[in-house]
């Protein structure tokens, strides 16, 4: 249930995800801003290669979970969508091929991605719910579930996040990347041999 999950995952993010970027930026700090993959920031160890390995099957099911729509989309296209799965499996696959190309032709899509991340994922995931929360419940008349804290305590959170992401992730976070962007300019290249090494 959409609830459930939605909670828990902002338990992850607040217990795992944003600490390690805090720590990460408050070790690294300059040499961190400049380098787009922080494993290689990491001394060399077991932990390290624990977290490489880690993120890697990250990176696969967050594929799979984004690329999903793409999917549905391309067998419905194809007629394919009733087929068994594995005729759907095979026919993805050209559609994965194209998608390697387009991670191979631009490799700097992560600039890229910095800055969309700064200025749309922060309005998304963290002003938009706060703000719309607090304009849609000023009382508990409306809410089909009762807070279990007071709700003055939760719309003064919710005003103190938003404020707080406008400031750190849209302002900050889009002038360092903007930044960043603008100074990566030159290494930018189309099917780039050696892309930042």
């Amino acid at each position: 249930t959409y609830d459930r999950s939605y909670f828990w995952s902002y338990i992850y993010v607040f217990t795992l995800t944003m600490p390690n970027a805090v720590m990460c930026y408050h070790t690294y700090g300059q040499e961190a801003r400049y380098n787009a993959n922080s494993f290689n920031l990491f001394p060399r160890s077991p932990a390290r290669d624990f977290g490489i390995i880690m993120m890697s099957l990250h990176q696969a099911v967050a594929f799979g979970l984004f690329a999903g729509p793409l999917f549905h989309m391309w067998e419905k296209l194809t007629h394919i969508h009733d087929k068994p799965f594995l005729v759907r499996a095979f026919a993805r696959l050209p559609l994965c091929g194209f998608m390697l190309f387009l991670a191979v032709a631009f490799p700097f899509f992560g600039a890229i991605n910095a800055i969309l991340g700064a200025l749309t994922t922060s309005f998304g995931t963290y002003i938009i719910p706060c703000v719309g929360y607090n304009l849609a419940f000023d009382s508990v008349e409306g809410m089909v579930k009762k807070p279990f804290v007071d709700l003055a305590w939760i719309r003064r959170m919710n005003w103190a996040i938003a404020a707080f992401v406008i400031m750190g992730g849209v302002g900050f976070g889009g002038y360092t990347s903007i930044k960043n962007f603008v100074r990566q300019l030159d290494q930018f290249d189309y099917f780039a041999e050696c892309y930042q090494c």
